[in-house]
């Protein structure tokens, strides 16, 4: 239901403040951390927080979907408690849709995590978010 408003009606549906900044990684920039990690002497026993190269708000990421489709994109704010609230609620009845809801109430808070430092010694070239949603945006609609 909310799959492609982004790309169909240009609305970002944000959870918590659209203020809220994140270091946005992209997935196969995830699966590059772990393979360059796994062995490696500097992440021996190690936790790693990884993120991608720019800590951004959600309206900086609805100002660069903006700029990638050519149109407006406006970001709509919704309540972290409205996310746990249903996450709450939805526990007895499907726990699938509770761990959404709890995924959602999570990046309502930030996650401004500096892993520049690690990039370097790993050896990773992070994607930024621009080069990421251009990316997404050239693939075939499914």
């Amino acid at each position: 239901m909310v799959g492609n408003l982004v790309e169909q009606r240009g609305i970002a549906l944000i959870p918590g403040p659209t203020r809220t900044r994140h270091a946005f990684i992209a997935i196969d920039d995830v699966a590059e951390y772990m393979v360059r990690a796994a062995g490696h002497p500097a992440t021996r026993d190690a936790v790693l927080d990884i993120g991608g190269p720019q800590v951004l708000s959600w309206d900086d990421v609805a100002a660069l979907f903006a700029l990638v489709l050519s149109r407006p994109v406006r970001s709509v704010s919704t309540p972290r408690a409205v996310f746990r609230a249903q996450q709450l609620l939805m526990r007895p009845f499907s726990e699938a849709a509770s761990n959404i809801m709890g995924l959602n109430w999570a990046v309502s808070h930030e996650t401004p995590f500096d892993s520049s430092a690690l990039a370097v010694t790993l050896g990773v070239k992070p994607t930024r978010a621009e080069q990421f949603l251009r990316a997404q945006a050239a693939r075939p609609a499914a």
